[in-house]
């Protein structure tokens, strides 16, 4: 394990709009955090719940510790960059069109949903960056109910979300 860390290459280019400096870091982090609180809160009835109580606790851990991060960095930008706070809602919409145009995780810890997109709702980042301006003061929350669509949405046509974006073809029954 120790040599795989090692020898892990990371590729900050294809995000590097999103450091160039403090300001767009901290940017960056809301709409990863926020991102991960929605992305948890689905895996914890996809995935945590069929581990028992003590899994599903992390799980839970997880929700609260992205959205520390989250409210820490909200924390920060009103503090230290209240100046730049019209620049956020343009930089959350190229934020935004980088991740819908990455298509892959490029193990820098950032923009770490590209990969799983078709987990979401279309609208899922336009929510966020809702939730985000809201949060900086900046424009109204989301409904509620946009809200639970973030974790609770299905394709049309499905009972749960297909592992893969084009799931594997079904095998014909017998004697079909």
């Amino acid at each position: 394990m120790d040599q795989l860390f090692r020898d892990r290459v990371h590729e900050t280019e294809p995000i590097a709009l999103t450091l160039t400096d403090e300001f767009t870091i901290l940017v960056t982090m809301m709409f990863d955090e926020i991102g991960s609180v929605y992305s948890y809160r689905r895996d914890l009835v996809e995935y945590y719940s069929h581990f028992g109580p003590a899994i599903q606790k992390i799980g839970h851990h997880l929700v609260k510790d992205e959205g520390m991060h989250f409210s820490n960095a909200a924390e920060l930008l009103l503090g230290l960059h209240g100046d730049r706070l019209d620049q956020v809602a343009p930089l959350l919409q190229q934020i935004s069109d980088l991740e819908n145009s990455l298509g892959t995780y490029y193990k820098t810890f950032f923009l770490d949903h590209a990969q799983e997109q078709f987990r979401f709702p279309p609208q899922f980042n336009a929510v966020i960056i809702r939730v985000i301006l809201a949060r900086l003061g900046l424009g109204p929350k989301p409904e509620a109910m946009e809200l639970k669509t973030l974790w609770q949405w299905v394709p049309t046509g499905h009972d749960l979300v297909p592992i893969a974006p084009n799931p594997l073809p079904q095998p014909c029954p017998a004697g079909a």
